[in-house]
């Protein structure tokens, strides 16, 4: 079992309760309808305020998921945090429910696009010993307004080194996103 940092521990709260989210979420309420499957919410806070969360849920067989069967549901960062502080978050969740007698624990993290400290994350599990099995792919639709505008902002930096390597390029107006 790893230390945690005591200088954090005492600014920051391990919030521990009951999931309200499976109970409200039409996608989650699956996960709580059984007798058997506990839902918990945990929550990193400082002076009240939330800084992160994750939900898991344990089975009978004590295996601890966040949120199986949907597409993800890792750890989400509400406000920036240090590295050291999201680090002891995640060592008081685990060390919480080894304490409950939890066998198992899964995570799937949320790919990039959801979660801007993904990265931050897998490294922080990877240090706690979690392996990856399989990586999550999205792909997402940015929409015209989007795509126009950053073209538009990186447009000159790239029309310099396509002149400077004779490229040519030409632009026109996306007509529609049909495939």
């Amino acid at each position: 079992m790893k230390t945690i940092n005591t200088e954090i521990s005492k600014e920051f709260e391990l919030i521990v309760q009951p999931s309200e989210r499976c109970k409200k979420d039409y996608l989650l309420s699956n996960i709580s309808g059984s007798g058997e499957v506990v839902a918990l919410d945990f929550f990193w806070e400082k002076k009240g305020k939330r800084k992160a969360w994750i939900t898991f849920s344990i089975d009978s067989n004590l295996v601890a998921s966040s949120l199986p069967m949907t597409p993800f549901g890792g750890i989400f960062i509400l406000e920036k945090l240090h590295t050291e502080s999201l680090e002891c978050f995640i060592q008081m969740v685990l060390d919480t429910l080894k304490n409950r007698g939890v066998r198992k624990i899964e995570i799937i993290c949320a790919p990039k696009p959801y979660e801007e400290n993904h990265d931050l994350i897998a490294y922080l599990l990877q240090k706690q010993g979690f392996e990856l099995t399989s990586i999550l792919s999205h792909q997402f639709f940015l929409g015209r307004k989007k795509i126009k505008k950053w073209v538009q902002q990186e447009y000159a930096r790239y029309q310099k080194k396509t002149q400077s390597r004779a490229i040519s390029t030409s632009i026109n107006s996306i007509g529609n996103f049909n495939f």
